[in-house]
């Protein structure tokens, strides 16, 4: 399952939280992508939006599990140049 949603994660271009209880050593789903998921080459903006309500409510149907677009906070770094 790890492996499926770093996959969703890069194709939709944002983090995805897995709250499953799952054994991720363990839970293997296999999955193919279509070009239609690659949501990341998008302009952001209502139609991203909406494709990416579609793929997810597809792979609800497909994998039985439950996903939701929710805020929450994260943690970002940043590199910056040490003075000198």
């Amino acid at each position: 399952m790890a492996e499926l949603l770093r996959e969703l994660s890069r194709l939709a271009d944002r983090p995805v939280v897995d709250r499953t209880e799952s054994r991720q050593d363990q839970e293997l789903i296999g999955y193919c992508r279509h070009s239609s998921s690659y949501l990341y080459r998008l302009p952001k903006g209502p139609d991203r939006d909406a494709r990416l309500n579609d793929l997810l409510e597809t792979l609800s149907k497909q994998t039985s599990l439950t996903f939701s677009r929710e805020p929450l906070p994260i943690d970002v770094w940043f590199v910056t140049e040490q003075a000198n």
